[in-house]
C-alpha cells in the first residue's frame, strides 16, 4: 500500500451517512429471487461495523488495505454507506455497489445525487450478476448478509451467486462472505480460505472444480437455517 492511505488513525466520528441513503433505510421491497417473488426489508449497515465485519477495527484501516485503483464490487449492498465512505476516502478506487433495489428508479436517482463520482450503483440480481457487469471481474468482491434473504428462494440460487461472486473476482483479488457461523473449523493447509472478522475470505478459483469446491464452501460457511443446510447436504425435500 502507497503511505499516501495510511489512516491508521481512526476519525471520530464516522463520515455522515448520505441523506438519501438513510431516507430508504428498512424499506421492504418485492424481488424475484430464482424464480421466486418474496418480500425482502432492504436496510445498510454503517461503514464501521461492515469493517469489523471484513476484520478491520475502523472504516479506515478497511479504506487503506485496498490496493491502488483497485476496482471493489459489493454486492447486496442496499443502502449501505460503505462505499460512499471508502470512495471519499480514497478517491483513486472505483467502487460498485449492486443491487436488485436500484432497479427502482427513485431510489437509483436519489442514491445516485448522493454518492461520489467513483461509486457506480449497479441494478443486479445476484443470481445472474455477470449479466449486469458484462462478466468483468474485480480486485475486491463483498457481500455482508444478502445469505440471510437468499436463502428464502432455496438452495439452486444460493449457489449460483456464490458461484457468480467467484467468477467475478479476478485472478489475484479477494472475494469475503459472510457472516459465517461461529463454530466453522479452521483450514487445513489445502484449503484456500480464511476468515476475517464474521465473513470467509478466499482467492479466485483457477479452474471450474475448484469454483464449484468453493461455492460450496461459502454457502455451508455461512449462517443459514436448519433447512439450508439439509438442502445442500441432498436432503431437501
Amino acid at each position: 500500500m502507497s503511505g499516501a492511505y495510511d489512516m491508521s488513525t481512526p476519525r471520530s466520528p464516522e463520515p455522515q451517512r448520505p441523506q438519501a441513503y438513510t431516507d430508504f433505510l428498512f424499506r421492504t421491497q418485492e424481488w424475484e429471487f430464482g424464480g421466486k417473488q418474496l418480500r425482502v426489508p432492504v436496510s445498510g449497515y454503517a461503514s464501521g461495523k461492515l469493517a469489523l465485519f471484513y476484520g478491520f477495527p475502523h472504516l479506515e484501516a478497511f479504506a487503506a488495505d485496498l490496493s491502488e485503483n483497485a476496482e471493489v464490487l459489493d454486492v447486496g449492498a442496499g443502502v449501505s454507506p460503505l462505499g460512499v465512505d471508502v470512495c471519499r476516502l480514497r478517491p483513486d478506487i472505483r467502487w460498485t455497489s449492486a443491487d436488485l433495489f436500484y432497479r427502482d428508479e427513485e431510489v437509483y436517482d436519489r442514491m445516485r445525487a448522493d454518492s461520489p463520482p467513483n461509486l457506480t450503483l449497479l441494478p443486479a440480481d445476484a443470481v445472474d450478476l455477470s449479466a449486469s457487469t458484462n462478466g468483468k471481474q474485480y480486485d475486491r468482491v463483498l457481500s455482508a448478509y444478502l445469505y440471510v434473504h437468499l436463502w428464502q428462494a432455496g438452495s439452486g440460487p444460493v449457489l449460483a451467486t456464490a458461484r457468480q461472486m467467484l467468477g467475478s473476482t479476478a485472478a489475484e483479488g479477494k472475494l469475503s462472505v459472510g457472516p459465517v457461523k461461529s463454530d466453522l473449523g479452521k483450514p487445513g493447509q489445502e484449503d484456500r480460505y480464511i476468515i476475517t472478522g464474521h465473513a470467509i475470505t478466499m482467492g479466485a478459483p483457477d479452474n471450474d472444480e475448484a469454483l464449484e469446491t468453493s461455492a460450496l464452501l461459502i454457502a455451508q460457511a455461512t449462517k443459514l437455517p436448519r433447512v439450508a443446510i439439509r438442502a445442500l447436504a441432498g436432503t431437501e425435500n
